[in-house]
């Protein structure tokens, strides 16, 4: 019986707070590498794989019921990819934080995963503890391209998608959606600005929602350096 039950293999049982570790999904296609992470990311004292995904096409469904912060995407997966996947993540949970990882530094595989939302992108060459570094950048919203050649494609991706959008229309968002992008950009999480601007957190992903859906910037970082380039920022 092929469910989704009998491809996802959850993680070990939190030993912490929730609050003092990132709860991490691993999506892969080959057996050795995803145990292979799922054990190395576990040995993270702040980190702890909730599950462990075969198929794109489970992933979403998994994200969507633990809601972790980080997930470990790799981009080349069979029927359901890791960019569509990541697209359909980043709508139903904005906040989530997509790490691509691939065995190419092509430009079109580098950019498909940035237009769905990616926060971070390495080869399978980096070494482990650059993982690491990425996942800890991400967390705390910032993006993480490495090596090199990959921050190359994506610093002229991102060059090019804010070129394009200088030319910012006042009336695009209402008075709230720039309330919400103000206070993201101040780096202020889903509950500080529930509590700051009281509403409940879910009109605030609702918000985040919106952001995405006006301005096609799927990712906090990216929504981070809109706000400054438009003038929108507290900072």
């Amino acid at each position: 019986m092929n469910t989704v039950a009998s491809r996802v293999k959850k993680g070990k049982t939190a030993v912490k707070p929730a609050n003092e570790t990132t709860k991490i999904v691993v999506v892969d296609n080959h057996l050795m590498v995803r145990e292979g992470l799922c054990a190395l990311v576990d040995k993270q004292p702040d980190m702890e794989v909730s599950a462990q995904v075969r198929e794109g096409a489970d992933v979403v469904q998994v994200v969507l019921e633990l809601m972790p912060e980080v997930i470990i995407m790799d981009i080349h997966l069979p029927e359901f990819n890791g960019s569509d996947a990541t697209r359909e993540i980043i709508a139903g949970h904005p906040t989530a934080k997509v790490i691509g990882l691939s065995l190419s530094f092509d430009e079109y595989s580098i950019t498909s995963m940035l237009q769905a939302g990616a926060s971070g992108y390495l080869l399978m060459e980096s070494p482990f503890e650059e993982l690491i570094n990425a996942i800890h950048s991400v967390t705390d919203d910032k993006m993480y391209f490495g090596p090199e050649k990959v921050n190359f494609i994506a610093r002229k991706y991102f060059d090019h998608l804010f070129n394009e959008q200088m030319s910012f229309d006042p009336n695009l968002l209402s008075n709230r959606e720039r309330e919400v992008l103000q206070h993201i950009a101040a780096g202020d999480n889903t509950k500080e600005i529930a509590f700051t601007l009281h509403i409940s957190p879910k009109t605030v992903e609702t918000y985040r929602k919106n952001l995405v859906s006006k301005l096609n910037i799927n990712s906090t970082a990216l929504l981070t350096k809109y706000a400054i380039r438009q003038g929108l920022s507290y900072l």
